[in-house]
């Protein structure tokens, strides 16, 4: 989060709590996942540096 990065996490972890639209369970959803933080998510990014 600090280098600005969305994280993407197992629905079953802590981070979980703490953003709960970067989740998967499948290895499949997390691509998808990683992808859409990437295209339409950047502004995403500014906000987890903050």
């Amino acid at each position: 989060m600090a280098a600005g990065l969305v994280l993407v996490v197992p629905k079953e972890s802590g981070a979980a709590e703490i953003i709960p639209e970067f989740t998967y369970s499948t290895l499949g959803e997390a691509e998808s996942k990683v992808k859409e933080a990437y295209i339409k998510h950047s502004s995403k990014s500014y906000e987890m540096k903050e």
